[in-house]
């Protein structure tokens, strides 16, 4: 084997390892962010559903101010924090991440084989490409997220049972 496929094969491997990081992290985000949507959302709802149901009572309209007031705090914040927007942006970016991953894992155990030196620098260079291109467009991976990803990466998360066996 040749010096560049040897280098091929360790940037390959670096880049599946990077995008396994990246794509847990981003799917960690993206969890964060859903659950931070649903919550506020759901929050609005029943002060909002508060807010109109002791109008019909008389006596409380302490209770109806407060509510609708709060009900509109919680819908605001929710839209300025953006958070359906910005789950949905991490699960992008962690399920471009996966393909990555599998793309390179892909190319360096089964492909690299059928391939000369010349088509195998290629498709190495455009899956590097496309890593670099989700890197520059994707959101920050926020430290929890990569922290609880690195955890889950330590402790064999994402693992095949195919891969442990003997």
């Amino acid at each position: 084997m040749n010096n560049v496929r040897q280098e091929l094969y360790k940037e390959l491997r670096r880049i599946e390892e990077d995008s396994l990081y990246s794509m847990k992290g981003h799917f960690n985000a993206a969890d964060f962010w859903s659950k931070i949507n649903i919550f506020m959302g759901v929050t609005g709802a029943i002060a909002a559903a508060i807010a109109g149901l002791t109008s019909l009572a008389e006596g409380y309209q302490w209770l109806i101010t407060l509510s609708a007031l709060f009900s509109a705090t919680i819908i605001g914040i929710n839209t300025f924090l953006n958070a359906s927007e910005k789950a949905q942006a991490h699960k992008s970016s962690g399920n471009s991440f996966y393909a990555i991953r599998s793309d390179a894992r892909f190319l360096s155990n089964i492909e690299s084989s059928t391939l000369n030196d010349n088509n195998f620098i290629a498709k190495a260079n455009n899956i590097r490409e496309r890593k670099n291109k989700i890197n520059s467009e994707a959101l920050g991976i926020p430290k929890y997220a990569y922290q609880k990803a690195k955890k889950g990466i330590e402790s064999g998360e994402p693992d095949y049972e195919v891969d442990n066996e003997h």
